[in-house]
């Protein structure tokens, strides 16, 4: 964990991945899918058994948005001075009002 991240600077890190995520999400899904289902296809034409393939279907489609949201706010933590500037941005609304960050 970085020392001194305060709890808005999280949130804005945590915001920002979430969106990120959710955009890249559909791509990388479709992705997966397609290799899982040419897998049980290929596993299946052989005649073996695809009970084996269950762990890895299951643990993709539950726990993997929610570990390409955690590298994504982890990487955003530990690097927040390439992130700086989209952090600034996305915390200006559009009356003109600019959320206090610190630098």
């Amino acid at each position: 964990r970085r020392q001194g991240l305060k709890l808005g600077e999280f949130l804005l890190h945590f915001l920002n991945a979430s969106t990120e995520a959710c955009l890249m999400m559909p791509i990388i899904a479709t992705g997966l899918a397609t290799i899982l289902v040419l897998t049980v296809s290929i596993v299946s034409a052989f005649h073996l058994t695809t009970e084996w393939l269950n762990w890895p279907i299951y643990y993709t489609v539950l726990y993997g948005p929610w570990a390409a949201v955690y590298v994504l706010v982890k990487r955003r933590c530990l690097r927040p001075e390439e992130y700086v500037e989209t952090t600034r941005m996305l915390a200006q609304d559009n009356s003109g009002f600019t959320a206090e960050l610190p630098d």
